[in-house]
């Protein structure tokens, strides 16, 4: 998604399991999308930045929202690197 000054990149994809995960069926197994979100400043590289949510689970709330819930803590990332050029979408 375009803004005036930065790209922002929203990503979700399933995470792996490990075999002894899923052999003692840990409750984590509902923890499998690994989401986050990457701001691409398009002035100053060194500023962009995002955050990943190593283990998350979806849930539409009551208000009919997405909600994300964490398993783990979120990973804040710095100092993210933009390889190639920027196409028009």
């Amino acid at each position: 998604m375009p803004t005036q000054t930065r790209r922002q990149v929203r990503f979700v994809t399933n995470r792996k399991i490990s075999f002894g995960e899923a052999y003692r069926n840990t409750e984590s197994q509902a923890y499998n999308p690994t989401a986050g979100q990457i701001n691409i400043d398009n002035q100053e590289q060194k500023k962009s930045s995002g955050v990943l949510y190593p283990a998350a689970q979806l849930v539409i709330n009551k208000d009919g929202d997405l909600q994300i819930e964490l398993r783990k803590n979120p990973w804040r990332l710095s100092n993210v690197i933009v390889r190639g050029k920027e196409k028009d979408y």
